[in-house]
């Protein structure tokens, strides 16, 4: 049998390469699906402050005849972004009514994102479809103990992924 080396050579370096792209092409979407997080968890944050500021712009509507602002979380979903935006109460709700729309920062779009409102000062984004969570995380969810917002030891349903012990309600503690 003739072995033909540099044959068997480019076919391994092509071998080597696609395991590369591979191996980027995991991390990227890792770190898509961590930047998706990260904004779910800060929508439904923001949906909680709203949640309380409602009641209080309908009152402030009323006095003043027009709806007023709230400040917000960006949602951008960078690990070190601390900025807030000013927004509309109005514009807002309707931002709330979609689980993977979020308001951020001017500018803060990820790629994961759509933008489909450009405002002074900030942008309202929609996860793109191939990055949604299925079963996003809600005001009801988290109302209900099925999601933490720590950013470091998110959890679900009371538990920490991947922690397989018994939960806070079989006595451990945390």
């Amino acid at each position: 049998m003739d072995l033909d080396v540099q044959e068997t050579r480019c076919d391994l370096d092509g071998i080597m390469a696609n395991r590369s792209i591979d191996r980027g092409a995991e991390a990227e979407a890792a770190e898509a699906a961590e930047t998706a997080r990260r904004q779910y968890a800060t929508g439904v944050l923001n949906r909680r402050i709203m949640s309380h500021v409602a009641s209080l712009d309908r009152i402030f509507a009323e006095v003043m005849g027009e709806s007023g602002t709230a400040t917000f979380f960006c949602a951008c979903g960078r690990e070190v972004c601390g900025e807030t935006v000013e927004v509309p109460v109005d514009v807002y709700e309707g931002v709330r009514q979609s689980p993977h729309k979020f308001v951020v920062a001017r500018g803060h779009a990820m790629p994961i994102d759509d933008v489909v409102l450009r405002e002074d000062g900030y942008d309202v984004v929609e996860i793109k479809p191939a990055y949604r969570d299925p079963n996003p995380p809600t005001l009801e969810t988290a109302a209900r103990g099925g999601f933490s917002f720590d950013r470091e030891t998110p959890t679900f349903g009371g538990r920490s992924r991947g922690d397989d012990g018994p939960d806070a309600r079989g006595g451990r503690d945390r």
